[in-house]
């Protein structure tokens, strides 16, 4: 998060997690979050977020032969890569500030809030299946000593509104400035990841992402357009 931006509220209501004990390295963790709300705040011209001055502790390192140390790597990382997570109701909202000095004092920052009804994230073979054996989370290529893996990712209820106080001329009565603009509705994504890393020390080396849309539903009028370009000049002077 870039330095002048802060997260003003992020909570989560619910936090579930199953891990199975007696097969942990072959079956996924399971994490399910719900209730997820997430403020974030541009702050005032010329104010920046401090430095996080937090030290990280040094851990211990335990001696082990090569091929244990490589083994126990591999095996870490197809944990935390194989989990299967479901977030349902997430709502996240990115105030920004004015571009230019508002005429009103106190008028609401341009904004954009995006509401998603469920979000879920699994591993899957390269026919983009679900896989459960977390053993087969990454496809090893000895001779280039690399390793795939696939991600897929299923959105539904993805909602994204608009909201601007910047005077709108098309406007059809008084009083309707300021009202919220709805520009999606009701979306239905899914998303496909792969990765190519080195088994070596897992760095990434390669990636490919693909996006389909399976539902979409949104409505534009002059008055949503005006909003939208209003909100992408404030984002272009907040990346400056």
């Amino acid at each position: 998060l870039p330095r002048s931006f802060v997260a003003e509220t992020a909570t989560c209501q619910q936090l579930k997690w199953q891990v199975s004990v007696l097969s942990l390295g072959t079956a996924p963790i399971v994490i399910v979050l719900s209730g997820v709300d997430i403020k974030i705040v541009q702050l005032p011209p010329g104010q920046l977020r401090p430095e996080s001055t937090g030290k990280r502790k040094t851990k211990r390192k335990v001696k082990t032969g090569e091929k244990t140390k490589k083994e126990n790597t591999k095996k870490k990382n197809a944990i935390l890569a194989g989990a299967k997570v479901t977030v349902q109701g997430i709502s996240i909202m990115v105030q920004l500030q004015h571009s230019a000095p508002h005429p009103s004092p106190g008028a609401p920052f341009p904004s954009i809030k995006i509401e998603i009804s469920s979000v879920r994230v699994h591993s899957t073979n390269s026919q983009w299946q679900e896989v459960t054996d977390l053993t087969k989370v990454h496809v090893v290529n000895t001779a280039t000593d690399e390793a795939l893996s696939f991600k897929r990712l299923d959105i539904s209820g993805c909602t994204v509104t608009l909201f601007d106080s910047s005077p709108v001329p098309f406007a059809c009565s008084p009083g309707t400035d300021f009202q919220p603009c709805r520009i999606l509705d009701a979306a239905s994504l899914r998303g496909r990841l792969s990765t190519k890393s080195r088994v070596t020390n897992w760095e990434l080396v390669a990636f490919k992402v693909e996006l389909e849309v399976l539902e979409l539903t949104g409505t534009f009028s002059r008055r949503d357009v005006f909003m939208l370009r209003n909100f992408l000049r404030a984002a272009a002077a907040a990346s400056k």
